[in-house]
């Protein structure tokens, strides 16, 4: 906003979110973001196969005792 040239708040706002690196700034807060919600969920998918994976284990346990 100080390299807007004017003392106007408003025309230094608007320099300011109309400014190339204020953008560039953006798009790589955006791209950030979907990086980590995509391994947010994808962290989310494999701890809901280990749980499936753990009552699979528990089911064939069950079941190895109740044949003795």
């Amino acid at each position: 906003m100080s390299q807007a040239g004017t003392e106007v708040l408003g025309k230094q706002e608007t320099f300011a979110y109309a400014h190339e690196e204020y953008i560039e700034v953006l798009e790589g807060i955006r791209a950030a973001v979907e990086k980590e919600e995509k391994y947010r969920w994808l962290m989310t998918a494999a701890q809901a196969r280990i749980e499936v994976w753990k009552v699979n284990e528990y089911t064939k346990r069950a079941e190895i005792r109740n044949l003795s």
